[in-house]
């Protein structure tokens, strides 16, 4: 988008032809994607059904049909932006987001987040002019982190 330009909501659009004609998957009256629209909004599809896809954004959108019905899976996450589903196992996903990843081994009723990994997602990274020289790091929704070269 240009500046000044917005986005009136998401929409979700299905082609069962390889392209020759597309036709509305999504609700008419919801916004799948949720506002605003940002860069990490992907849509993933499980790899053991078609029909069964999921909208990653601020928000999380899942349908099973394909298109027909939408739902809120799950409440785990925040600005999400990747996700990886097991094509042995549909259950078994991986969840990354602002503050870190979740793991669930069935399909989000239960979600492990492991602390002891340490994650999370930097903005913008610098360096100072000291000896040995500082690395300085923007996470994203979580402040700022400042530590030493390793030379």
């Amino acid at each position: 988008l240009g500046r000044d330009q917005e986005t009136d909501g998401i929409e979700v659009y299905r082609s069962d032809d390889a392209g020759e004609s597309w036709y509305r998957a999504s609700p008419e009256d919801e916004d799948v994607g949720g506002y605003p629209s940002y860069y990490y909004q992907q849509l993933i599809v499980d790899p053991n059904d078609s029909d069964h896809v999921y909208v990653l954004g601020i928000r999380m959108w899942e349908t099973k049909d394909g298109g027909k019905t939408w739902n809120r899976p799950f409440r785990f996450g925040g600005d999400n932006h990747a996700m990886w589903i097991d094509p042995n196992d549909s259950q078994h996903m991986l969840l990354g987001y602002d503050h870190g990843m979740g793991i669930t081994y069935d399909a989000g009723k239960n979600w492990y987040h492991p602390d002891e990994i340490p994650l999370a997602q930097f903005y913008s990274v610098d360096v100072d002019m000291a000896y040995p020289y500082n690395v300085y790091g923007g996470l994203q929704d979580n402040g700022s982190v400042r530590g030493p070269s390793s030379k």
